[in-house]
């Protein structure tokens, strides 16, 4: 580690591409890298970690090149890929959900399954633009 402010963040430089795997910098010390000896290629706000030449992201061939606090260099196959998993979300976030349900509810106390308290000047209503919108 260097004096608080020896280098500068990498994050803030317009070259930084974070790998979703390891958070470092994906082009630190490949090709196209503006900085390959002042720049450590990691999250670093004060700016006190060392470059070092084998410190360098390589998550998309498999391999987790890792140099730790003692400088000593791991290296590891990945026993299956670190960006293989799949994200699941919620299609409906609850402020839909509540408003869906509001909607529902009110259209059983009027019996019209079209009511719609939104509309638009032109008559239309923001079931039409839905319908309009994503059902194309």
């Amino acid at each position: 580690m260097a004096a608080k402010g020896s280098y500068v963040n990498p994050v803030t430089r317009s070259c930084f591409v974070g790998c979703a795997s390891c958070h470092r910098c994906e082009k630190r010390a490949h090709d196209g890298c503006p900085f390959p000896t002042t720049c450590s290629g990691r999250p670093d706000v004060e700016g006190m970690r060392d470059p070092h030449p084998d410190d360098l992201c390589q998550c998309k061939t498999g391999v987790l090149r890792w140099v730790t606090k003692e400088q000593r260099v791991i290296i590891r196959r990945f026993k299956s890929s670190p960006f293989g998993g799949q994200i699941k979300t919620d299609t409906q976030d609850q402020a839909d959900h509540d408003w869906n349900a509001y909607l529902n509810e009110k259209r059983n106390q009027i019996g019209d399954p079209n009511y719609d308290p939104v509309q638009f000047a032109d008559g239309s209503s923001t079931t039409d633009y839905f319908n309009k919108v994503y059902q194309q």
